[in-house]
């Protein structure tokens, strides 16, 4: 997924609303990333 590839960076900064959408669909896994990439 291109999303997840970027890492979330250009989601959080232009797309709030875009990642909310997605946390809905994809909670665990992206939650899991999310964690990590923001401990990074």
């Amino acid at each position: 997924m291109l999303l997840i590839e970027c890492r979330f960076k250009v989601i959080i900064k232009n797309n709030c609303h875009l990642w909310q959408l997605i946390m809905k669909k994809h909670k665990n896994v992206l939650a899991r990333s999310f964690e990590i990439t923001a401990k990074n």
